[in-house]
């Protein structure tokens, strides 16, 4: 003897299971930017999971402008 409909227990939970994830609520982005204050509280990863963090050093700016070097921004 079957207390259970298993066709109706499964299409329920399905049904369930599809309405909890309809109503989650949109995941927002956070981005951080690192200040002299909070550099030792993140370490960053970027799209090929190479983690890392940031170390800011004071460095006197050259005289002659042509051995500044672009970098590129990394996409």
């Amino acid at each position: 003897m079957s207390y259970i409909s298993w066709p109706a227990f499964i299409l329920s939970f399905a049904l369930g299971v599809f309405y909890i994830y309809m109503s989650l609520p949109k995941q927002r982005i956070v981005t951080v930017y690192p200040t002299q204050d909070n550099e030792d509280y993140f370490n960053f990863r970027d799209k090929a999971h190479n983690c890392f963090r940031f170390e800011q050093k004071m460095k006197a700016c050259p005289a002659n402008d042509e051995t500044l070097k672009s970098i590129p921004m990394q996409t």
